[in-house]
């Protein structure tokens, strides 16, 4: 994953102009748990092109682990407007909401998750944390 980031970080340095590779990035740092660096990679590459798919679901992921519930929230509510069919949005708004004790919200969102995606392990377990 170290490696990733310097491919990209390289990359970044030829094309400094490319929301692709910014958004790129971003998802290298968080998986090397940079969520800050993540956080303004992906910021840069919504600056560059606000529509670039998937880039609302992973800012709402990252500002959830770095406990921004608000943005995250927002980002997750955005990010489910724009892609409608994609139970990740719906699970990771789910997710967000039960952070934020909106039961009734979480059940809502992590339903239309199951719907979209019924075998995810993923969604069951979340839809199991509103039982518990």
């Amino acid at each position: 994953a170290t490696e990733a980031v310097r491919d990209f970080q390289q990359f970044l340095r030829l094309q400094p102009g490319s929301a692709e590779g910014h958004f790129n990035l971003g998802l290298a740092l968080q998986s090397v748990g940079q969520l800050d660096q993540s956080l303004t990679e992906l910021h840069k590459a919504a600056s560059l092109l606000p529509g670039l798919r998937g880039l609302r679901l992973f800012t709402g992921i990252v500002n959830y682990k770095l406990n921004h519930l608000s943005a995250a929230h927002d980002e997750l509510v955005h990010e489910t407007r724009l892609e409608p069919k994609n139970a990740s949005g719906w699970m990771w708004l789910g997710v967000v909401e039960l952070a934020q004790n909106h039961a009734d919200a979480a059940a809502t969102a992590l339903d239309k998750a199951a719907a979209l995606d019924p075998s995810s392990l993923d969604i069951l377990y979340h839809r199991g944390q509103l039982t518990c």
